[in-house]
């Protein structure tokens, strides 16, 4: 018998993984089990069941795959299965004559903390989509989702954190668990979507479809670096194949995105979520409060404070940094000094806090009665958060 080990270079950031070839039968009570089932299973089918199933020990012969055949199953199964969280990238397999025995993969955690971790997974699925009203079209779902990522989550500069369950649980996760997090969710809404990747960037983000046409979404270039609460950006929402290749080159795309239909929309430069209300969505566009639909925005309330340097009182920062939530009901804004609530079907407005320290209010959060605002002395800067509870 002959080991040989080799390294495969799987999809990007999920690093090298170490492939085991081994030449001479295996024998194991589970093959005719494995081989009955893949009588009526599709390759991709039978992996993901045994996957999800724990298996120590997968057979794959009666496939006839070659090497390069099963690395193509194997990176579009663990790819295109955020729910797969667990398994590694790297794994054995046995081969003869240039095809597949059997594999063994390599599991993050063991059988008891895999158990563990998939409830809490679905319990972050469903906690999210609770908020998703199923009488929204495909594209203000696809919308509120690529916020919510965005908004809820930071960009992992330890590079340590890749899948979804990373980033619904802690929060923070590279661009692969910004594209695999996003598509889990739009799947669990039935919008077709395909995790897309780029070796020349090292970078990954997802392809979705709506009315039976492509488009590129990247969340994590959405995101801005360093976090800013309350803060998102949608240069990269909706995109065609030729905008989308002014930033993003190499892309292993499955689908072309040939509609230009959203390459200018509005929402290019809006840097608030769109957050809705009783089946609204409002955001804010420049400086102001804005209510949105697909044929575009209605200004309903003008923010005019000004950002100020400090120390220098005629002096101010270009631009509003006011960033939108929801108590509910209403919408919550913030000022340079103040989280303001406005009442859309009055127009009322209500000073809920005044931050009366030198710095401004940058951006804000808010869930449940907790306030987390961001200050700082410019926006240039992070800053730090502070707490208020609005319920005390």
């Amino acid at each position: 018998m002959r080991r040989i080990s080799l390294k495969g270079l799987l999809p990007i950031l999920a690093g090298l993984a170490f492939l085991i070839v081994t030449f001479g039968p295996a024998v194991d009570p589970n093959r005719r089990q494995d081989v009955d089932d893949a009588k009526n299973l599709p390759v991709e089918e039978f992996l993901l069941d045994r996957l999800d199933r724990g298996a120590e020990l997968i057979y794959l012969d009666f496939y006839h795959l070659s090497e390069e055949a099963f690395q193509d199953v194997w990176q579009t199964v663990l790819y295109n299965h955020p729910e797969l969280f667990y398994v590694s990238s790297s794994y054995k397999y046995a081969a003869t004559n240039l095809k597949i025995l059997h594999l063994e993969p390599e599991y993050t955690m063991d059988e008891e903390a895999r158990s563990v971790a998939k409830k809490n997974y679905s319990l972050a699925l469903e906690t999210i989509l609770q908020d998703v009203d199923p009488q929204w079209s495909d594209l203000e779902t696809a919308l509120y989702l690529h916020d919510w990522v965005a908004l809820n989550c930071a960009y992992d500069e330890t590079l340590d954190h890749y899948s979804a369950y990373d980033l619904f649980t802690l929060g923070t996760g590279v661009c692969q668990a910004y594209a695999l997090a996003y598509q889990a969710l739009l799947e669990e809404c039935g919008i077709p979507c395909q995790y897309v990747a780029s070796k020349t960037m090292n970078h990954a983000w997802t392809e979705i479809c709506l009315d039976g046409t492509w488009y590129h979404v990247d969340p994590t270039y959405d995101d801005p670096v360093f976090d800013r609460r309350g803060h998102v950006q949608h240069t990269f929402f909706l995109k065609s194949d030729a905008t989308f290749q002014e930033t993003h080159t190499d892309a292993d795309a499955p689908y072309p995105c040939d509609s230009d239909a959203y390459d200018d929309a509005l929402w290019n430069d809006v840097t608030s979520a769109f957050i809705p209300v009783n089946g609204t969505f409002y955001c804010i566009s420049g400086n102001q409060i804005c209510r949105w639909d697909e044929t575009g925005f209605t200004p309903l309330l003008t923010i005019s404070d000004l950002w100020y340097v400090i120390n220098e009182p005629y002096a101010y920062w270009d631009g509003c940094f006011s960033a939108l939530a929801t108590d509910g009901t209403n919408l919550l804004y913030n000022t340079p000094k103040e989280i303001r609530r406005y009442e859309p079907d009055t127009g009322r407005t209500q000073t809920l806090y005044t931050y009366d320290e030198s710095w401004h209010i940058y951006g804000f959060t808010y869930r449940d009665g907790l306030l987390t605002c961001q200050v700082a002395p410019d926006p240039n800067s992070p800053g730090e958060s502070i707490k208020i509870s609005l319920t005390e």
